[in-house]
């Protein structure tokens, strides 16, 4: 973040508790690169991971904010109004034994007509109650980036229909064992023709605002 000169960030949105999605904000805590921490609500029903626990004792420790968005009723605004972070379930929350990949937040970039929709890792179940809860025009995006990094029981035709993206991207490693993303994932976005990037194939993508639009640039080789 440094050598890139993006840091200290406004804002790090942790969408659940797997590792692969906040394994590496302890270092970014701990060199103060970060103003904002953003973790998804719990309750007794679905208490944090002991790692999730430590990490947001630690940002208590160093006096970082730590924000608990609400729910799709109530989303916490950041970054001027640009990004806004909720959580697909209404209150009182999930229901109990809810796998830790369907609590995962929401966050929409809002951009005027450019705009993106992240799900984290959420699957199925997860989405169905995003769309539920969610005020349908908050969903319509230029960008949807894959849940759960492809999977096939991510990304179903409803959100597909719901969101209306032009531009598809997947973050998945090259090579990564559980075969992401998924053929029939793929299969569904290349039946709507939208354009298609991921980062096993691709490298590293950045999306950046224009005067005319968006510029995307990819990167192998990110270090």
């Amino acid at each position: 973040i440094r050598r890139r000169g993006a840091g200290p960030l406004d804002v790090a949105v942790l969408t659940h508790g797997h590792l692969d999605h906040g394994g590496g904000l302890p270092s970014i805590l701990r060199r103060s690169l970060v103003h904002t921490l953003v973790v998804p609500r719990r309750d007794a029903a679905a208490p944090p991971p002991a790692h999730l626990q430590e990490l947001i004792a630690s940002a208590d420790s160093s006096n970082r904010v730590v924000v608990i968005p609400g729910f799709a009723d109530d989303p916490s605004v950041f970054v001027e109004g640009g990004l806004r972070v909720f959580s697909g379930r209404t209150s009182p929350g999930a229901p109990a034994a809810t796998e830790e990949n369907d609590l995962s937040l929401v966050s929409i970039w809002s951009a005027g007509p450019i705009g993106a929709v992240l799900t984290g890792d959420l699957e199925i179940e997860g989405e169905k109650a995003l769309l539920a809860s969610a005020p349908a025009p908050l969903l319509r995006a230029w960008l949807l980036k894959a849940g759960h990094h492809g999977g096939r029981a991510s990304t179903s035709d409803a959100l597909l229909d719901a969101v209306g993206p032009r531009v598809f991207v997947a973050s998945c490693g090259t090579g990564n064992t559980h075969g992401h993303p998924h053929a029939e994932t793929v299969a569904r976005v290349e039946a709507r023709e939208l354009l298609f990037r991921r980062t096993d194939r691709d490298g590293s993508i950045a999306f950046t605002r224009t005067g005319r639009g968006v510029r995307i640039r990819v990167q192998r080789g990110f270090l």
